[in-house]
């Protein structure tokens, strides 16, 4: 594994609602105004079938760069893991787990892609609440040469023909995205890994969203509803 492509962040999620200050000093944000935010207005206005909803999973971003068919870096929210950083040793463990896979598979449409993940499980924030050990779990496929992610199905596609993980997909059982409804569903949300433990929250994106700019997409989070 050579390091070597250039570091693409993975873009930073909008909230599904705006969130607004719950104390004085601003430390802690609530979404209970319902206030839509520009950048998610989408969501609210398409049917609920056309949408995916997937647990937000509580670990770490984790990227695993493809050029050529080749592993040639892993990388973390901000920038390329070294290997002398000690505090990339989780990304290295799992990177060089999936690495042969990943070679070694050659799937034509995964020949130049950064893959995106939750690096998750001990030791990586409450991750050690849902499984012994730690995974590398996809919740999308970037395609470098395009410049565009590929939807989801076809993410569920292709990281099931390499074996591996995508984040669980849940069932959203209320009518509408309503911020009473919203509120209700994840403050009883539990995680699909241990249904003793409640999960971070959820994401929300349209199934066929592709574009890497003012995405379809969004998340809310367990926290936003607690004062």
């Amino acid at each position: 594994m050579m390091s070597h492509g250039v570091f693409i962040k993975y873009p930073d999620m909008k909230t599904l609602f705006k969130l607004v200050p719950s104390s004085k000093k601003g430390k802690k944000w609530d979404a209970t105004s319902g206030e839509i935010l520009p950048e998610t207005a989408a969501l609210h206005f398409i049917s609920l079938e056309e949408l995916v909803f997937t647990e937000k999973i509580d670990g770490t971003n984790m990227g695993i760069r493809v050029t050529d068919g080749v592993v040639s870096h892993i990388q973390k929210r901000e920038h390329i893991c070294v290997r002398e950083d000690k505090g990339d040793a989780f990304y290295f463990e799992i990177g060089e787990s999936v690495t042969g896979v990943i070679e070694n598979q050659k799937i034509e449409q995964l020949q130049n892609v950064i893959i995106y993940g939750e690096l998750c499980g001990e030791k990586i924030q409450k991750g050690g609440n849902y499984f012994k050990g730690r995974k590398f779990i996809v919740f999308d496929i970037y395609d470098t040469v395009t410049n565009r992610f590929l939807t989801w199905d076809a993410v569920r596609h292709f990281t099931g023909e390499l074996g591996f993980e995508t984040a669980p997909e849940i069932n959203y059982n209320k009518e509408d995205l309503k911020v009473h409804n919203v509120k209700d569903f994840v403050l009883a949300q539990k995680s699909v890994f241990n249904p003793n433990s409640d999960a971070e929250g959820l994401v929300i994106r349209h199934r066929k969203d592709t574009l890497p700019v003012r995405r379809w997409m969004a998340k809310i989070r367990k926290k936003d509803f607690i004062y």
